[in-house]
């Protein structure tokens, strides 16, 4: 199904289909453009097999997704599936301007997954030049009609979903910098989610939210696969036994520790430090 509202300018765009031989590369461009839409822009969509990347230059857009609505401000980003229905429009009575991308490949789908674990489809992009830059880009060597185009476009999308992905963990370290402190000051311990929440003054429930945006997994998540890293460690530096290392990574009981180490790492603990005592110990 598609669905338009309103009316577009197009200041540029480019539509690519690959040959069969470049099909299967991880990313992909199906087009890329730069539009100036009017206040009563909207389109509304779905079942198209393909990922979106929209950035928001000029005025605001309203984003309605997967039974939420979200508010596309000026220098921010959505990245969404648009085989998903979906509907994007100018917001506020304003005009609105934007660069759009039509990608696809399997690679594109890993960020996709990455990025978006929590289902909060707006990112921050704090170095607009960045985008302006990866656009030029891909003019100049569309405009060369290479045939190694598919391969150059393939590195410049991967090197800009690398960008987005290290700007907005940027943003959530400096968020929780102090959060990820204190975990690992306080590993040997039992650590509550109340305790977190109140050292970044927030609400219990928003932490949760914003938390696991950032990190795509939640604090207990976090916190346990620290404890494991820790625990790891001291498994082939120190002779310690496992019962005191148990007590060392904060964990209430042996069995426990030993449960949870197999999920993370598929093998016991006395199994892997078997396995990697070539790193040695310490006598």
């Amino acid at each position: 199904m598609r669905k338009f509202y309103g009316h577009t300018d197009i200041v540029f765009t480019r539509v690519y289909t690959a040959s069969e031989k470049y099909k299967s590369l991880p990313f992909c461009f199906e087009s890329f453009s730069h539009f100036k839409a009017d206040a009563e822009y909207g389109i509304e969509r779905a079942d198209l097999d393909r990922y979106i990347i929209l950035f928001s230059i000029k005025g605001e857009g309203i984003l309605e997704y997967l039974g939420h609505e979200y508010r596309i401000a000026e220098n921010q980003v959505i990245f969404i599936d648009s085989h998903k229905y979906h509907k994007y429009r100018s917001a506020g009575g304003k005009d609105w301007e934007f660069y759009f991308m039509l990608i696809y490949g399997a690679g594109v789908k890993a960020y996709y997954d990455i990025l978006f674990s929590e289902k909060y489809y707006v990112l921050e992009f704090f170095d607009s030049n960045i985008i302006k830059r990866f656009m030029d880009d891909m003019l100049y060597l569309d405009d060369r009609h290479s045939p190694q185009f598919p391969l150059w476009a393939c590195k410049q999308l991967n090197d800009f979903l690398i960008q987005l992905s290290f700007l907005n963990s940027e943003y959530g370290n400096q968020e929780f910098s102090d959060v990820l402190e204190y975990i690992e000051d306080n590993i040997d311990k039992k650590i509550s989610i109340e305790e977190l929440a109140d050292i970044c003054k927030m609400s219990k429930f928003h932490f949760l939210r914003k938390f696991k945006g950032v990190y795509s997994e939640t604090p207990y998540m976090y916190i346990t696969r620290m404890k494991v890293n820790k625990a790891k460690n001291l498994l082939v530096t120190t002779n310690d036994t496992i019962d005191e290392i148990s007590i060392k990574v904060g964990f209430n009981d042996t069995n426990t520790f030993i449960r949870s180490f197999k999920k993370h790492t598929g093998k016991t603990p006395n199994k892997y430090r078997g396995e990697n005592s070539s790193f040695g110990r310490k006598n």
